[in-house]
């Protein structure tokens, strides 16, 4: 009886062994069945996706014209913020990222070439009865331009920014005064580095495509940045730099501005931008001595 209790006990601990063995083998199978359902769910939400952004492409070919056109552009932009959040380093997961990666490219490819480098316009008339609408379009590109979180994300905004620009100008419904003013907001932004990654090239867009609005909204900002001596206490209000680098790299991107702009435009501005040039090379000449 003894044997048999021993050989009853024995049996259970291999029992018990073999429950464990198949427990775990079961959690690792689960996991990995887990794991190919969500590789299988992430494909096919990535051909959704893709199917619907070859509708759009197919419409957009279609009817370049549609004054439905710069409406979309706020919603592609704001997928743009969203796969460039996905794809920041931060984010993890290697292969989500490969998912989001291809809908950014098509994505891009398609307000690029659809878009932003077509000729054709809404009509006139379209325009002006929604020129609120593309009014608080144009806002919203140039907030998600300045709060961008990857430079390919702040240029697309930018470039769609523009033209907005340009449709409102050409129907003469453009309010000037409020674009101004996001505009000078983005340059303060650029200049005092607040919670920005706005760059050069966002302002060298403008003057490239729009050298007008350029000159009559942020060059005025640009030279009075360049004329005043840097403060790390500034406000929020004048256009000051913060360092004496800072300031020196204002005055660079001035003439590359006056080259895309045409000295003809900006020619208002040369005897403040030739004072601020002198005012550079005397403090660099204190701080020699």
């Amino acid at each position: 009886s003894v044997d048999n209790s021993e050989e009853e006990s024995t049996h259970i601990l291999k029992d018990e062994e073999y429950a464990l063995v198949l427990e775990r083998t079961f959690s690792v199978l689960s996991k990995t069945s887990k794991k190919k359902e969500k590789i299988i769910l992430q494909r096919r939400e990535l051909n959704f996706k893709l199917r619907v952004l070859a509708l759009i492409d197919i419409y957009l070919r279609r009817q370049p014209s549609s004054i439905y056109v710069p409406q979309m552009l706020i919603t592609f932009i704001r997928i743009f913020r969203i796969c460039c959040r996905y794809l920041s380093p931060a984010s993890g997961g290697e292969n989500d990222k490969v998912s989001w990666q291809y809908l950014l490219d098509r994505l891009n490819r398609v307000v690029r070439i659809r878009i932003l480098s077509k000729n054709e316009i809404p009509a006139m008339e379209a325009i002006v009865a929604i020129s609120d609408i593309l009014q608080e379009t144009l806002q919203d590109l140039l907030s998600e331009a300045i709060l961008a979180p990857a430079p390919l994300h702040e240029d697309i905004a930018c470039l769609s920014a523009i033209y907005i620009m340009k449709i409102l100008r050409t129907s003469q419904v453009l309010d000037m005064e409020r674009l101004s003013k996001s505009l000078d907001f983005a340059l303060l932004t650029f200049l005092r580095k607040k919670r920005s990654r706005l760059n050069e090239k966002f302002f060298l867009n403008i003057c490239i495509r729009q050298p007008d609005i350029a000159v009559s909204t942020f060059v005025p900002g640009l030279v009075a940045a360049a004329s005043a001596v840097p403060s790390l206490q500034s406000d929020d209000i004048h256009f000051v730099c913060r360092t004496h680098y800072d300031r020196v790299s204002i005055f660079r991107l001035l003439t590359r501005v006056v080259k895309h702009c045409g000295p003809d435009r900006c020619c208002n501005f040369f005897g403040d931008a030739s004072m601020a040039f002198l005012s550079i090379l005397r403090c660099g000449a204190i701080h020699m001595h």
